[in-house]
């Protein structure tokens, strides 16, 4: 796991590139809104949906909602 540091008010390139390029090799990225953490991965790829059940705790047999 690895943490990268954003800010609201200034979002550097380097910091949107990373988190990017974890989305694109099948990571998922943890982000915050106004009420609650949010995950991002890709739909379309089997590793990154495997890592949101193994990240959430949740067995197979749940849908995840898009």
């Amino acid at each position: 796991m690895r943490t990268i540091r954003v800010s609201r008010s200034r979002l550097s390139a380097r910091a949107l590139a990373d988190a990017v390029a974890v989305l694109r090799s099948g990571g998922a990225v943890v982000f915050p809104t106004e009420t609650a953490y949010g995950l991002a991965a890709d739909p379309l790829s089997p590793r990154a949906v495997e890592n949101i059940f193994m990240i959430k705790g949740r067995g197979a047999e749940k849908q995840l909602p898009l």
